[in-house]
C-alpha cells in the first residue's frame, strides 16, 4: 500500500492500482485527442483488457471520479489522473537505441503527457547520429555518461539488440543487461533506487 496525496486528501492505495493509473491514463488522452467526452466503465476497461469492475475499484479509492451508472467525463478525469500520478513533476528519460523500436518510441508522444519528456537519443551507428526526432538529436553513445549526469536523466529505456557488449559505454548493470533487446512504457514514476552504475537514474 502507499499513501498518495492529491487535493490536499490522502488515499491509502494497492502498488497494482498505482502501476494501472499510467494506463489509464494514457488510453484517457488518446481518447481526449480523438475528440471523446464520455466514456463508460467497462468501455475503457475492454480497451485495457481489464475488467470494468477492476477499474471501479481503482477508482474507487480516489472518490470514483462519477456517479453510479453515469460515464467518465474524458476531460475531466484526464487533469485528475494526471494530477495524482504526478506528472506535473517531470522524469527526463533517454532513449539507447536509434533502430525502428527506439524511433517508433521516440515518436510516441504521450510520454511528454506522461510526465516523462524526452530529452536524448543515442546510438552507436553513425549514418542515424546528428538526425532528429521531434527536435531530439540523435548523439554518439559515447557521450550518455555524461549527458546523463549533466541533465538529470533519471530514467533510460534500452532498445538495443540482446548481443550488445557489456563494455559499451551504457555502463549498465545486471539488472539492466537482462532488460536489454526489450522496451517497456513507463507504468509509474520511476523509483529512488537505480539500477544502473550511474547514481540515481535507472533502465527500463
Amino acid at each position: 500500500m502507499r499513501v498518495v496525496n492529491t487535493k490536499g486528501k490522502k488515499f491509502r492505495v494497492p502498488d497494482a492500482t498505482i502501476l494501472r493509473l499510467p494506463l489509464y491514463l494514457d488510453k484517457l488522452i488518446l481518447l481526449q485527442q480523438a475528440g471523446v467526452k464520455e466514456v463508460s466503465s467497462r468501455q475503457l476497461a475492454t480497451s485495457l483488457d481489464i475488467k470494468a469492475s477492476q477499474l471501479r475499484h481503482d477508482f474507487h479509492y480516489f472518490g470514483g471520479f462519477s456517479k453510479p451508472g453515469r460515464p467518465y467525463q474524458v476531460d475531466k478525469l484526464v487533469p485528475a489522473l494526471e494530477e495524482i500520478i504526478g506528472v506535473d513533476v517531470p522524469v527526463p528519460m533517454i532513449i539507447v537505441g536509434a533502430g525502428h523500436l527506439g524511433q517508433g518510441l521516440a515518436n510516441y508522444r504521450n510520454f511528454e503527457r506522461l510526465g516523462f519528456p524526452l530529452r536524448g537519443i543515442f546510438d552507436v551507428d553513425p549514418k542515424l547520429v546528428g538526425l532528429e526526432i521531434r527536435g531530439v538529436p540523435i548523439r554518439p553513445l559515447s557521450e550518455m555518461p555524461a549527458y546523463v549526469q549533466e541533465n538529470g536523466i533519471r530514467v533510460g529505456v534500452l532498445t538495443v539488440p540482446v548481443g550488445w557488449p557489456r563494455t559499451s559505454p551504457t555502463r549498465w548493470s545486471p539488472p539492466a543487461w537482462s532488460a536489454s533487446g526489450t522496451s517497456r512504457r513507463p507504468t509509474s514514476a520511476p523509483r529512488r533506487r537505480s539500477s544502473c552504475a550511474t547514481s540515481g537514474w535507472r533502465w527500463v
